[in-house]
């Protein structure tokens, strides 16, 4: 009888550790992981025509959540040279990429100079900073901007558009010509 309690006893044991151990894996497992943040999903990049050029291959250097920030107040500041005379495509271009970029130099510059209009801004202040992220040469960065502006066309004010407002942006970053530049944003 001694004997059956204590196998009794030893495979109770047992079974209780492979239990426990189905119980504890995922918690313990290497893989497991928390994101504050989910990541975004990007475009994949179209395949370049294999050819042979000598075009450096540039490293990708990380961009910080600050330096991010910084990237986006100087858009923000950057926007009066380019939304107004003499339209500062150059300056578009050293901080935007990709459909940001065509977005600026396509559609709005071109209404802003059919139209004889400019943009003006007063306040224009990154409130917080809702959320980042990034993954070698792609970064986002979710912020709340303050920003105020008018709309002048014909040298008039265009008081239908314009005014004070307060929006969370998304901005969609990448590294691009040894440079991190918008590539995208919306208001979410």
């Amino acid at each position: 009888q001694k004997a059956i309690i204590i196998g009794g006893i030893v495979g109770s044991c047992f079974l209780f550790g492979i239990a426990l151990n189905l119980l504890l894996k995922p918690l313990f497992s290497s893989s497991a992981s928390i994101e504050k943040y989910p990541q975004p999903t990007f475009p994949a990049p179209p395949s370049a025509p294999s050819s042979n050029t000598n075009k450096p291959v540039i490293a990708v250097s990380p961009i910080s959540k600050t330096e991010a920030k910084e990237l986006i107040n100087s858009w923000l500041k950057a926007k009066q040279s380019i939304f107004a005379p003499p339209y500062d495509v150059e300056l578009a271009k050293e901080l935007t990429a990709g459909s940001q970029y065509d977005e600026i130099a396509k559609r709005s510059l071109d209404w802003l100079k059919n139209n004889n209009a400019y943009y003006e801004y007063g306040t224009q202040l990154i409130e917080e900073v809702n959320g980042f992220w990034m993954e070698g040469d792609r970064a986002e960065i979710t912020v709340t901007v303050t920003e105020e502006y008018q709309v002048y066309q014909d040298g008039k004010l265009n008081e239908q558009r314009g005014g004070i407002s307060t929006i969370k942006v998304l901005y969609n970053l990448r590294f691009v010509d040894g440079k991190w530049k918008i590539a995208s944003s919306r208001i979410i």
